[in-house]
């Protein structure tokens, strides 16, 4: 704790005081904190609740140093609304990992105001030159106001002198982690705290979690590290494996066994292991088709991309939208169909869509993410391309029948090697290939069975 404030100190003698007061302070609040959460973990342990719990979306916090009573700021007296001695946790760094429809939190979701509103007052008060000429301008009314219509002075001092550090900190961790962007970034479990370089830290009052019948994470039971079955399975049948597309059949599973509608209508294990497989088997999620090309055969709409100054968003393995320099922009050129681009056959996604599908696929893109100026993360473009996959199996006729038709034998392997080769001859349009599908399939419904999943 002293680490974290050591050498931070002013320079006149009683402010000095003040804060080393303050630091000891907030090292025995520590302290006391930890002890709590220690009691609290001892007391699950004796009522037989022996698994970790996780932060998610809508956690409820505070903060060692929140107040509602009122407090002096510069000169003037700040009041703060009812209840703002708590605030809840939005999540917008994790988009894939989930328990139910309830995304998981992570070390990384700890942007003031962002993902933490601030809360009312604070105990502290301003003790640094920047954080005094805050509240001076909030007292003076120079157009310092909070982002809503609480007038200033019965807003609080919290969100003038907020200021966070940059991840979690668990106090007791547990080793569940998500992948954001690629990264291992671990969750917050309920025994974590979050400080605030003003002083005081935050920690978790309730998880935020709302039991679902049925929930299911697969992203918590699967490691990249343990896919034994199929990486076997890919091997054999000549397919590389990346980790972009073990993700990818991570999130595919999870999103469809989480999926109310899809569950209703007949998905399990089996059946999802099949759709997984076609998507192993060719897809490339978040990418467009590899070219291997002359430039003079390079369909158009690679061409018309790459002339456009967008050739960072290529390379061997195919053009990947996430790492374009502006995706809205790559998503229009993609899309304007000014010299047939469309007309081709080349595909996208983590099933290949061609022709119009390209164009709605990456419309569903655009729908979600049109407004945005920065390049997407890879996770951010699974979660378009599974929103069209959805809407086609459950919307398009000619689509319907893949889930409604199926019936589960009880052989989960081959219930999951049929369903593999009847998702590739209907929703793919192609009967190549189904033997080594169908092995995909009947290995990944393994790594499901391996942890639980049946």
């Amino acid at each position: 704790m002293a680490g974290r404030y050591e050498g931070n100190y002013s320079q006149g003698t009683e402010r000095a005081k003040e804060e080393a007061r303050q630091a000891a302070t907030e090292a025995k609040q520590l302290a006391l904190t930890e002890a709590e959460l220690d009691n609290a973990w001892n007391e699950r342990i004796k009522q037989n609740q022996f698994l970790p719990e996780y932060l998610v979306d809508g956690a409820v916090l505070t903060c060692t140093n929140c107040t509602t009573e009122q407090v002096l700021g510069v000169k003037e007296t700040f009041s703060a609304p009812p209840g703002s001695d708590r605030s809840r946790l939005t999540v917008t760094k994790n988009v894939i990992s989930r328990s139910g429809d309830q995304y998981f939190a992570t070390v990384k979701d700890c942007e003031r105001t962002v993902n933490i509103r601030p809360f009312g007052n604070c105990k502290s008060r301003a003790d640094r030159d920047f954080e005094e000429a805050a509240i001076r301008q909030v007292e003076e009314g120079l157009g310092f106001k909070p982002p809503d219509t609480v007038a200033p002075l019965k807003a609080g001092t919290c969100r003038y002198l907020m200021n966070l550090e940059d991840e979690w900190e668990n106090l007791k961790s547990y080793g569940e982690y998500v992948y954001i962007d690629e990264e291992k970034v671990d969750k917050i479990t309920m025994e974590a705290v979050l400080f605030c370089r003003h002083g005081g830290f935050i920690y978790p009052v309730t998880s935020g979690f709302i039991p679902t019948n049925g929930e299911i994470d697969i992203t918590s039971l699967i490691t990249l590290e343990d896919l034994t079955f199929l990486k076997e399975a890919m091997k054999a049948v000549g397919r590389g494996m990346t980790q972009e597309k073990m993700l990818a059949a991570i999130y595919l599973t999870n999103s469809i066994l989480n999926d109310p509608e899809l569950l209703e209508r007949g998905a399990d294990p089996a059946w999802a292991s099949g759709v997984v497989a076609n998507m192993l088997w060719e897809g490339e999620p978040g990418q467009l088709e590899s070219y291997h090309y002359s430039s003079g055969s390079m369909p158009n709409y690679l061409r018309n991309a790459v002339n456009h100054g967008y050739d960072r968003a290529y390379d061997a393995n195919g053009g990947e939208l996430s790492q374009a320099a502006t995706v809205p922009d790559l998503v229009k050129i993609i899309n304007c169909n000014t010299h047939g681009e469309l007309s081709c056959g080349f595909g996208y996604g983590m099933f290949q869509w061609t022709f119009d599908r390209t164009a709605s696929a990456l419309g569903e893109v655009d729908a979600l993410y049109g407004t945005r100026t920065d390049s997407l993360t890879v996770q951010e473009i699974y979660v378009a391309e599974y929103n069209y996959f959805r809407t086609e199996i459950t919307e398009k006729p000619e689509y319907v029948g893949l889930l409604d038709n199926y019936r589960s034998t009880g052989d989960a392997a081959g219930d999951a090697s049929n369903a593999a080769e009847n998702f590739r001859s209907v929703y793919e349009g192609n009967s190549h290939n189904l033997y080594e599908v169908g092995e995909i399939a009947v290995a990944w419904q393994k790594e499901l069975e391996k942890v639980g999943v049946k």
